[in-house]
Formats: C-alpha cells, structure tokens, sequence
C-alpha cells in the first residue's frame, strides 16, 4: 500500500472583521470606583485627585443634581444626605426585588415591617408602602408610594425628621416576592 501523498494548502490569512458587535464584545466595564473623597484644598475644591475652583465645584453639583433629578433639593444638603443615609440604613437588611408599576417593571429593595405589611424602596427618596390583600386567595401586596423629605429638624444624621407624602402611584408585588423580605421587627 501507498502512503497518501501529502497536499500543500494555501496559508491562512486572517481577516479583520470589523463589527460593532465584536467591538461592543470587546468592551469591558470598569470595575467600579470608590466614592471620590471631596475636600477644600485652599481656595481649591479637591474631588478625587482633580483640582476644581469653588465655581466649576458648584456647577457640577448643580449637574449631578440634575442629571439624577434631584435639583429641587439644593437647599439644606446636608440634611438631605442625613435623609438618604438614614434611608439607607432602615433597608440594610432588605431584599432585592421586582415590584410593577402599572405595566412596568422596577426594581426595589424589601423589608416586611409585619406580616402583612412590608415596605419597598423604589428610589433614592421613594418608599412604597405595601399591604396584603386581606382575602386568602389574594396574591398579591399593594399600595401607594411615599416621597420622603427631610424636616425642619433634621440637623442629626440618626435622625433626619423625615417627612412623607404619599402620592398616587400604586405598587404591586406578588406574595411569593415579598415572602423572601426579612421580617425586621426592631
């Protein structure tokens, strides 16, 4: 018997695709950054490792404030920021969840408050306040969402005074959702 003879075959050239989908691919996400330390380095803002004058400091708190719309809060910052940490801090034990809104869907942070009462964080300053239907059949938690601001009083970061006013947003969960919440009875 023969051996097979033995074909040459051209090289193989690579070819550069180029698409935005194997760009997009290639793409990574930075990991995420620790908060920027923020100090006054004389008549400089420091934020991070970059130098701003008190002007351009302003100006992008005015940005940031309303980019993530909360310009409205520029009065009294500090007992805004005791609000938020406050909040922070009464959902630190929660659970993340899936509530609707109508048909949309958001994402929230849980805690049950009692067994038939839980509460849902939706956003930075919004709190919705659930109940379970009172029928056995029923699946499902609902109520309205709160806005929380702080008061006259809230001078403390353990105790901002916050305030509340419920709008006319409804929040629905399911039973199974809200079943997984931790019960904070403290």
């Amino acid at each position: 018997m023969k051996p097979a003879a033995i074909v040459r075959r051209a090289p193989v050239v690579a070819r550069v695709v180029s698409s935005p989908a194997l760009e997009l691919a290639a793409l990574q996400a930075e990991a995420p950054a620790a908060r920027p330390k923020v100090a006054l380095a004389g008549e400089l803002v420091r934020v991070g490792g970059q130098l701003l004058d008190q002007v351009e400091a302003v100006r992008l708190w005015a940005e940031l404030g309303a980019v993530l719309g909360l310009a409205e809060r520029e009065r009294r910052p500090v007992a805004w920021s005791f609000l938020v940490d406050w909040l922070d801090r009464c959902f630190l034990e929660a659970v993340p969840v899936q509530v609707q809104e109508g048909p949309a869907r958001l994402e929230g942070l849980a805690i049950r408050v009692l067994e038939d009462r839980a509460l849902v964080r939706v956003g930075p300053f919004a709190v919705a306040h659930l109940r379970l239907r009172t029928t056995p059949s029923s699946r499902t938690w609902t109520g309205p969402v709160a806005y929380y601001w702080p008061g006259a009083l809230g001078t403390d970061p353990r105790n901002p005074d916050p305030h509340l006013g419920f709008t006319r947003r409804t929040i629905r969960a399911s039973r199974q959702v809200l079943e997984l919440a931790p019960l904070v009875t403290r």
